[in-house]
Formats: C-alpha cells, sequence, structure tokens
C-alpha cells in the first residue's frame, strides 16, 4: 500500500524524507551523486543515473552512479568519448521539449533504439527494456538525467508520476551543484600555473607595471629571489626593490601576507564566474 508523502505516492516515505535534506546538504560535495541515486532509488526503485550537460553543441557527462556499484562511470565516458551520443535522438528529442518548455520528462524503450552500435555499446543490459529521461533548462544549455529502472526492466506509471512530482525538486538541487561544483574551481588551482597567476593580477585594481606584475607573480608562484632574477634576466637587488614597492602598494610586510592578498583577489573572481553562471541557468 502506497503512503501520500507530499504531492508523491512513494513505497517508503520515512526513508524518502530522510533522503531529501541528505541531498540538499550534499550540494557541491563528491557525495552529491550518490545521494541523488540513493534519493531517485527510494522514490520510483531507480538502479541507475547518469548526469549529463549540453552545451554550446557539446554533451559533457557530469556524474553517474548506481545502487549496485556498477561502471555507471565508464559507460557514461564511452557514451561520450566515442561519440555515440551525436546519433542518438534522445539529444533532439531533449531540444525539441525545452524548446515550448524548461522542464521536460519522457521514456524510451530499446525497441525504439535503430542505431545498432548505440544499442550494443549503451544498452547493455539485456534485463532493462527502457530508460526514463529528465530535462530541464534551455535547447542550447540544458541539463540531462538518464534513468534506469529497478529488477523489474520498465517503469510504472506510478514511477513516472513519482519522478515527475519530484522533478522540480530534483532540478532545483543539480542546478545548485552544478553552479557550485562544476564552475568554480578548487582552490589549488589559484597557484597551479604561473600565467593564471599573472593573468589574475593584471585585472586586480592594485594596477602593477610589467615588471612588478612579473616579480609579485613569481613571489606568489613561491619562487626564491635567485630564481626570479635568473628567469627575468635582472639582478637579485632589483628583484628586492620590486617586491619592496609590492609590498608597500599593498601595505603588507610578508610574502605570507602577499599569499592572502591574493587569495582574496582570485576568490572574487572565482565568485564572479560563479554569479554568471547561476545567472544563466535561471
Amino acid at each position: 500500500m502506497n503512503v501520500r508523502f507530499g504531492e508523491l505516492q512513494v513505497r517508503d516515505p520515512i526513508a524518502v524524507a530522510a533522503g531529501v535534506p541528505g541531498l540538499i546538504n550534499s550540494v557541491g560535495t563528491d557525495e552529491f551523486q550518490d545521494h541523488l541515486v540513493g534519493f531517485l532509488h527510494e522514490l520510483s526503485g531507480i538502479n541507475q543515473c547518469g548526469v549529463y550537460q549540453y552545451r554550446d553543441s557539446q554533451l559533457l557527462g557530469r556524474g553517474a552512479g548506481s545502487v549496485n556499484r556498477s561502471s555507471a562511470a565508464q559507460h557514461q565516458e564511452l557514451f561520450i568519448s566515442s561519440g555515440y551520443w551525436q546519433h542518438d535522438e534522445r539529444i533532439a528529442t531533449t531540444r525539441r521539449l525545452l524548446d515550448t518548455s524548461r522542464l521536460g520528462l519522457f521514456r524510451v524503450g530499446v525497441a525504439e533504439i535503430e542505431d545498432g552500435e548505440l544499442l550494443r555499446s549503451y544498452w547493455t543490459n539485456p534485463s532493462v527494456r527502457e530508460r526514463l529521461f529528465l530535462c530541464a533548462g534551455m535547447p542550447d544549455n540544458a541539463f540531462i538525467l538518464s534513468l534506469c529502472p529497478g529488477d523489474e526492466g520498465s517503469f510504472t506509471k506510478q514511477d513516472i508520476e513519482r519522478i515527475g512530482a519530484a522533478a522540480p525538486t530534483i532540478i532545483s538541487a543539480l542546478r545548485k551543484h552544478a553552479a557550485i561544483s562544476w564552475t568554480v574551481p578548487r582552490v589549488t588551482s589559484a597557484v597551479t600555473k604561473l600565467s593564471d597567476v599573472e593573468a589574475c593580477l593584471v585585472g586586480t585594481a592594485a594596477r602593477f607595471p610589467r615588471r612588478e606584475t612579473q616579480v609579485c607573480a613569481r613571489l606568489i608562484y613561491g619562487m626564491t629571489t635567485t630564481g626570479i632574477a635568473l628567469e627575468l634576466g635582472i639582478g637579485e637587488g632589483s628583484v628586492m626593490t620590486y617586491r619592496k614597492r609590492i609590498y608597500e602598494r599593498l601595505h603588507i610586510a610578508s610574502q605570507r601576507e602577499l599569499l592572502i592578498w591574493y587569495l582574496g583577489v582570485w576568490e572574487d573572481r572565482s565568485r564572479g564566474a560563479l554569479d554568471a553562471c547561476l545567472a544563466s541557468a535561471s
């Protein structure tokens, strides 16, 4: 017997209620995909979920997981790297749906797949007779969830109704996770490449002269006075003079304070990229 939970008819309302906070709290973390699969499994018995983004005429794999820990991620990687998706009618169906609505849900059966190579390479589980696809966004910037049913191999009408009712919550969590995890680089990338450090400094309000920018970037990058002098072809005394000017300009007194200042600049720049992503995903 099914019990009403909000607008959904769910098999186990306690399990699903417990899954919602976990899904929301996992947004922006590496555990999001696992929580998403768990939530969908409790909701409609889904065993596997692949998350994709179609953007600028390219399909990007954004994560895949399964209840039984099968090779979902490897299948997703193969699907994209092999180029099978370019012949997949589901992408065209997604774009058509999103031409008239910002949220779509459709079902595809094995019998509808005409591409034999796609069928052999991607629909590898003989017990799975169909998949369900949840899509949201715009035709040229869409989120797509590929959902595989449980052991029964197909979806019931109630399964589809539950997923449809939960779709706005699922997509909302996915959008926020995408904005946090797919666009903002980790802090380690702030000092990974010297060219990136220099590019970040060029756009700051400090407006260093060219040579000061070069010296400043290398100090942040962790190079020694001798190393900077050799790379730039200047004397060590000149490096120390530029460093003094940089400290005076920024009102700081140590290389540690310089790094802290730079990380603040980098964070502001990353936040601007995040804001732009959120605006485009709205």
